[in-house]
């Protein structure tokens, strides 16, 4: 018996080292893609699928019920397989309309779509699976927590100093982390990225805002409950100090929060506020007997303002217009999110089964552009042009597909929702909503933006959507 529990004890801390390891990784990446990066990224993520495959019979419990998000998942999974054989069987397919490009680019466009999407829900599956307990749960959150404390340390000295999320070195080299932390070629080859778009390093911190304030919550429970002299399960024991803790926890946040302001991204700044909202709300409406309506409505009204004044959005309309009228509205950012939408509809109409693949779209945007007049603004590269959207570029590249995965978004929120308003357990409550809101934080800044064509961020926001919908499983383990 004691030989069987050490195994399951080695399993356990093991398969938590390889998927906290990989979920660092994807935070590492800052949002950024490379190749070498990235496939080393898609290396370990297999590996820890064998693992967790090979010890299934120890580590997991497979609930009776599976959710109806994972058929959505499967279904379109088995879209992108599909859409592989046949371009296989039928090169006509793929080689459509295609101009001025290499047709092999189409047809890998087609044969990588599995493998993303594969790795997407694997990391979805494993968060679901096996996070389905208090302990580990709570393990996970401070991991999330204290890494993004780490980047927003390191992003404010050089928000306020260098008026950007970087540094430089001596070479002339600019790079997000202090220069020392590159010490060899092979730390931003493999592990390390330099560079941090300031759109998408506000969504890497976000991914541990919410964990830690959830946390601090948390423990500010257990204070209560100690100062009412009810007992405390074994599982609380890591709250005993509850003010240090509860502290740190906020503290960590706060810092989190500042720089994601200081680095000064409105469409993060934007989606932030209103993840937040979500989450004060939430908290506000489940957990309090008595709703303070006048503080609440005082707290969002200055939190509003707030981020309004230091966005300066006002401002920044006003030189959108401006531009606009100076330059014409096709040379206008605004101009760009036109452009890439009336490219996504033109992309579906012309391939509305099968799609152009996944990041296929950037190689049909130059033919597409000319073909129907559109104009793509010179200083972008036509094979890094972008629907700004997730979900028109979904629509492009996916076809028919695309409605199997809006069903799955559909899915994940209703099953969310409906798990946080069901829950009598408080550390469920806050655990699946501190994770459910960053996946609305980050779905939203998709919307105006192409965050989730970025492997290593929306890697990010499915490990979110798996361990969010394993807080919410009816067989959640409390001790």
């Amino acid at each position: 018996m004691s030989t069987i529990s050490h195994n399951k004890k080695s399993s356990e801390v093991l398969f938590e080292f390889l998927f906290t390891s990989l979920t660092v990784l994807f935070l590492l990446a800052l949002g950024s893609e490379h190749n070498n990066r990235d496939l080393l990224r898609m290396i370990l993520c297999f590996v820890t699928v064998i693992f967790l495959f090979v010890r299934r019979g120890t580590l997991l419990k497979i609930p009776q019920k599976i959710p109806l998000v994972f058929y959505y998942a499967g279904l379109f999974l088995a879209f992108q397989f599909l859409r592989s054989v046949w371009a296989l069987a039928d090169h006509s397919m793929w080689n459509h309309g295609m101009a001025n490009e290499p047709p092999e680019k189409l047809f890998n466009a087609y044969f990588t779509s599995p493998i993303r999407w594969f790795f997407y829900f694997s990391m979805m599956t494993m968060g679901w699976l096996y996070y389905n307990g208090k302990s580990s749960l709570r393990r996970f959150m401070n991991i999330c927590g204290w890494a993004c404390f780490v980047f927003a340390m390191n992003a404010i000295p050089a928000c306020l100093f260098n008026r950007g999320a970087y540094y430089q070195a001596a070479n002339g080299k600019w790079g997000f982390f202090y220069p020392l932390v590159y010490f060899a070629d092979w730390v931003p080859k493999y592990w390390i990225s330099r560079f941090a778009f300031a759109n998408h390093i506000g969504d890497v911190i976000g991914f541990g805002f919410f964990p830690a304030i959830g946390l601090a919550l948390y423990a500010h429970h257990i204070y209560r409950e100690k100062k009412r002299n009810h007992e405390i399960l074994p599982s609380d024991r890591a709250f005993a100090r509850t003010i240090p803790y509860m502290a740190l926890r906020l503290t960590m946040a706060a810092a989190m929060a500042t720089a994601i302001l200081l680095i000064f991204s409105r469409g993060t700044m934007l989606c932030f506020f209103m993840a937040a909202v979500i989450f004060s709300v939430a908290i506000v409406m489940k957990l309090m007997k008595k709703i303070p309506w006048f503080s609440v409505t005082l707290v969002v009204l200055l939190s509003s303002g707030f981020v309004f004044w230091s966005g300066n959005f006002k401002k920044a309309w006003k030189e959108v217009l401006t531009v606009s009228q100076e330059k014409g509205k096709e040379e206008s950012s605004s101009g760009a999110n036109v452009s890439g939408a009336k490219i996504a509809l033109a992309l579906h109409h012309d391939h509305p089964f099968f799609g152009v693949g996944t990041r296929g779209y950037p190689y049909y945007a130059a033919f597409t552009a000319k073909r129907d007049g559109i104009f793509i603004h010179k200083n972008i590269p036509t094979e890094k042009f972008y629907a700004m959207s997730h979900y028109l570029q979904i629509w492009a590249e996916q076809g028919a597909g695309a409605y199997f995965y809006f069903l799955f978004l559909l899915a994940y929120c209703m099953t969310m929702i409906r798990g946080l308003v069901k829950t009598k357990s408080r550390f469920k409550f806050i655990t699946a909503l501190s994770f459910f809101t960053f996946v609305v934080m980050s779905l939203g800044h998709a919307a105006i933006g192409y965050s989730m064509e970025r492997f290593n961020l929306a890697m990010l926001v499915f490990i979110s959507m798996g361990v969010s919908l394993a807080a919410v499983r009816d067989d959640f383990i409390h001790e």
